[in-house]
């Protein structure tokens, strides 16, 4: 869906809710007016670090609307990218670096790229939403004297999408051999290469220069000739180690080497995949999480032929140990594949499973936390974004992975039955009143995970989250070291 169409629906239902949550709270505050308000909120310790307060259960009234406890944490996140002083420059790239890529991609597939998740490719659109809405934000300079970092604007993703190079796989097969404006991926590469060689800035302060890479194939030195590529490949591998990098995953793969990351030297800030635009406008993600059924949700790839890497092993084991539990709702997609049922299963569940796949992180994580329902992260080695900003254990849930999974150093062991049971019934006992806390916390960091409603490109059709305030304190961090 396009999502501009549904702007200004949104924006009715927004007033409504605000408009009820007021009358409700009014009416309890003259009912109980010796009732502690609700001090949820950030408090905010040094630097950029934003650490959450433990919250008493006993304070988080009932009375208190979702609506206000979101407001206490974003205001909280405006409050601190205010005070801390952030400026950055927005390089103006030539057009096939960035823009001739969205109009080849639309003029291919007849959407834009961040509405088709068709072959989960409008997942990979982060790129483009945080370079639009930093062009509007307050924190820009076009000074480059006055700026503390440097912002990349290529769209890597669509770059390696248009490599001129036939392939087989699914994400990429209508793409074919392609090529956009005339060039292919590599031929950008080293284009954009020369661009940054040529800038002042970059040749003096390298390491205050940021660039996002929405794609998990991030980085590898040496050009692959199949597709897809690597987005930070030949000369600009070098080029960039001294500057951060915005990964979807810091243990990123590639196509030949599942640990492609440890041949990466700089540095890497973890930043959420763009949620599915199904989920950003649907009401249902506030419904009391103890009236929701059922209990689990976990849709995916559980009974794929050839199994490659470990990471799918384990979560195939996870997932089936879950499968005979009555009230989960388990969906093998290799068997049956439904992005609505998908949507479904994320709204209308309280605990959404997140088990690791090729690597430790993965975009359900993020449609979880968006569809209100809170994630049972089961990845040991997963890097979280804004781990240093947010109190994750607050909204999620983190067994361990060994509960599951049989001893040894082998994933292919049976799962012990009883052990796996007994974590089970562990999570499925949670007290209801953590399970409320969780869920209203989890509201209170929605937001944050989402970079936007609509057209990036159109301010006029385009409403912001604040997943792109959360990345520049997350980044400013790092480029500070």
């Amino acid at each position: 869906m396009s999502g501009c169409r549904s702007l200004s629906t949104f924006r009715m239902n927004h007033s409504w809710m605000l408009f009820c949550s007021a009358c409700v709270f009014l009416v309890q505050a003259a009912s109980r007016e010796s009732q502690v308000k609700l001090e949820a909120r950030l408090d905010f310790k040094g630097g950029n670090s934003l650490v959450r307060k433990h919250v008493p259960r006993e304070k988080i009234a009932s009375g208190t609307s979702l609506l206000d406890l979101h407001a206490e944490t974003t205001s909280g996140i405006t409050q601190q990218l205010k005070a801390s002083n952030i400026t950055f420059f927005i390089y103006d790239l030539p057009a096939h670096l960035n823009r001739e890529l969205i109009f080849c991609y639309k003029q291919l597939h007849g959407k834009e790229l961040w509405e088709d998740f068709r072959e989960e490719r409008g997942q990979n659109s982060a790129d483009i939403w945080i370079h639009q809405l930093l062009t509007r934000h307050h924190s820009r300079t076009y000074d480059r004297e006055k700026a503390n970092m440097f912002f990349i604007p290529f769209y890597g993703f669509l770059s390696t999408y248009f490599n001129g190079k036939s392939s087989d796989q699914s994400m990429f097969a209508f793409a074919g051999n392609r090529k956009c404006a005339g060039k292919d991926h590599l031929q950008r590469v080293v284009d954009l290469t020369n661009f940054l060689e040529q800038q002042p800035a970059f040749r003096e302060h390298p390491e205050k220069h940021v660039m996002p890479v929405s794609f998990w194939n991030v980085a590898k030195e040496q050009p692959e000739f199949t597709q897809p590529g690597s987005v930070v490949v030949g000369p600009l591998f070098n080029r960039l180690q001294h500057s951060v990098l915005l990964v979807y995953e810091p243990k990123f793969a590639s196509e030949s080497n599942l640990e492609q990351y440890k041949q990466w030297h700089g540095r890497l800030v973890p930043i959420p995949y763009v949620a599915k635009p199904g989920l950003l406008n649907m009401e249902s993600h506030t419904e009391d999480i103890l009236k929701k059924h059922p209990v689990f949700f976990f849709q995916g790839e559980m009974s794929t032929p050839h199994v490659t890497t470990p990471g799918i092993e384990r979560r195939q084991l996870i997932a089936s140990a879950f499968q005979h539990v009555p009230e989960a709702w388990i969906v093998d997609t290799h068997k049956n594949y439904s992005g609505q049922s998908y949507e479904t299963g994320l709204l209308k569940s309280r605990l959404c499973l997140v088990p690791e796949g090729d690597t430790p992180s993965s975009p359900r994580l993020f449609d979880a936390i968006v569809a209100g329902c809170v994630p049972v992260i089961l990845s040991n080695n997963i890097d979280l974004p804004f781990n240093d900003l947010l109190d994750w254990d607050k909204f999620s849930l983190h067994p361990s992975t060994s509960d599951f999974l049989a001893s040894g150093s082998s994933t292919r062991q049976f799962l012990e039955q009883s052990k796996a049971a007994n974590a089970i019934k562990k999570l499925a006992d949670t007290p209801p009143s953590d399970l409320t806390d969780l869920q209203r916390r989890l509201q209170m960091v929605r937001e944050l995970f989402v970079y936007g409603r609509g057209n990036p490109l159109d301010p006029a059709k385009c409403l912001p989250g604040q997943a792109v305030d959360a990345i520049l304190l997350a980044t400013a961090k790092v480029v500070g070291q």
